[in-house]
């Protein structure tokens, strides 16, 4: 099936799921997007994975990005099915409601849960951060391997990571050992408290 053979029959799919089909011409190939509402995202291909899926049309599940744009990758599954391309949009649209969109839409509400629990998690961190960092007039550097360091480092320091709002990291200090002696009198007063 050619591009607009693909196109025209995907747009047909849509409207009878009532969702909206955005082709992406930026690949030579036959592919885009199905969306609907509350991030419902379908990535549709036509026949091009392999030789093995020739004469197919396969839809897979895209997941929402957390609040600092990353894609969510825990404890989910690919939701796909194939369907041949001979078939109508009917019978297309028939097979997405019946194989597809019952479990795509259960894993998407649950993605969307863990992701609201994620982003409320990193404002808590951010927070924290926050409040050091501004202490001392820095800024704060997202860092995807950790909760977020403050940067420019301060002297001596190697960086400030925050786990939530009340438990805040502070890593590889190098001082002097009397400027050792002083911090850890410091923290123990302070844990004393």
């Amino acid at each position: 099936m050619n591009k607009e053979q693909f196109n025209e029959k995907m747009i047909a799919v849509a409207k009878i799921l009532d969702l909206s089909w955005r082709p992406r011409p930026e690949f030579h190939d036959n592919i885009g997007n199905l969306n609907g509402p509350e991030q419902v995202c379908t990535h549709v291909r036509n026949g091009v994975y392999s030789y093995r899926e020739e004469g197919k049309i396969t839809f897979c599940s895209v997941y929402p990005r957390d609040a600092k744009g990353q894609y969510w990758a825990g404890e989910k599954e690919r939701v796909n099915i194939g369907v041949s391309e001979a078939k109508t949009p009917e019978q297309i649209a028939q097979d997405i409601q019946r194989r597809f969109l019952p479990k795509y839409l259960e894993h998407l509400a649950t993605m969307r849960r863990k992701i609201n629990e994620l982003n409320q998690y990193n404002a808590k961190k951010e927070a924290a951060l926050k409040q050091v960092a501004d202490h001392f007039g820095l800024e704060i550097r997202d860092d995807k391997n950790t909760g977020g360091i403050i940067y420019p480092h301060l002297p001596g320091l190697h960086s400030v990571e925050a786990y939530n709002n009340q438990h805040v990291k502070i890593a590889r200090i190098e001082c002097t050992p009397d400027q050792a002696v002083r911090i850890i009198v410091l923290l123990t007063e302070a844990k004393d408290e």
